[in-house]
């Protein structure tokens, strides 16, 4: 029964998404040559304002229609690939490779790496791809300055991140409860977790000087969490939770072609508008005002 229904429920999610699928592709191709045919036919003045305005009105319709098919698929995608380029700018600003700073390749490289790490991650737990990852660029700078490895504040954000929300607690707050953890400033009202486990700053600076480390010291602290984030996906709030980050993370596979097809026409679009210093292309916009000065003679 269970895969009768499983199979329904994939069918279903097919017919759905085949129409907007195929006008997705329609209006891709269709943006695609009204951007190539702007770049061929600026000499010809009567054309420039319809083609600019079929290219302009191209980019909104694709827009509009990959936002309304998959938007979490497509936000994802997003989330991730600005989160990489900002823990890869961490990377190469306080991490070293046999005493020099990590090459910006490298650095991207291991950023996106952490990412599919922390993906994996919330598939497993209550915790979305989202949370854990935008935790973790937050405590990326304070973990490698109180001595941990990337890996290490890999594991806090998501044993954190988990036992933060198994507080009730959510948004900014879960950045929030964990840079208490590794960098101080604890205090009763907004260090929820901190006070529920009965640490202080002079906890965390004592954990920092030890032998064992600040990583250690909070792992064991959090270790009555590890029972927790195990039952909170079995709560409906913890499986919402969870089917919204699969379905996203399904989303974000499906719409990767149309996704990298839609730069590739913003950078056609942008080497016509911009000079490579990505100042506004003179010589286009010449022509342009020789064509509204032709229009309105």
């Amino acid at each position: 029964m269970a895969k009768v229904t499983e199979t329904r429920v994939k069918i279903s999610l097919t017919d759905a998404m085949s129409g907007p699928l195929r006008k997705i592709e329609g209006e891709a191709t269709a943006t695609s040559k009204a951007v190539t045919n702007l770049s061929s036919s600026l000499k010809n003045y009567a054309s420039i304002g319809a083609q600019m305005a079929a290219g302009a009105f191209g980019f909104s319709a694709l827009s509009d229609s990959i936002g309304q098919l998959v938007s979490s698929g497509l936000q994802f995608n997003k989330a991730m690939e600005t989160n990489a380029v900002g823990m890869a700018g961490i990377l190469t600003s306080m991490t070293t490779i046999n005493g020099k700073n990590m090459e910006w390749n490298q650095a991207l490289k291991a950023s996106q790496g952490i990412i599919k790490g922390l993906n994996e991650d919330a598939l497993k737990t209550a915790a979305t791809s989202e949370e854990l990852v935008g935790t973790f660029r937050a405590l990326l700078g304070p973990g490698l300055g109180a001595g941990m490895k990337i890996d290490e504040i890999q594991k806090l954000t998501t044993t954190g991140v988990n036992a933060v929300k198994s507080l009730g607690l959510s948004g900014p707050q879960l950045i929030q409860e964990l840079r208490d953890l590794v960098q101080g400033g604890i205090t009763p009202a907004s260090s929820t977790l901190a006070t529920a486990l009965g640490l202080t700053d002079a906890d965390i600076k004592a954990a920092k000087a030890s032998s064992e480390g600040l990583f250690n010291f909070l792992m064991e602290r959090l270790k009555g969490f590890e029972r927790a984030a195990q039952e909170t996906p079995k709560t409906i709030a913890g499986m919402e939770d969870q089917l919204k980050e699969g379905f996203s993370k399904a989303m974000s596979i499906a719409v990767k072609p149309v996704q990298e097809k839609y730069k590739e026409l913003m950078q056609q679009t942008s080497g016509l508008l911009f000079t490579d210093n990505l100042g506004i292309n003179e010589d286009l916009t010449n022509k342009l005002q020789a064509a509204g000065q032709h229009v309105a003679n």
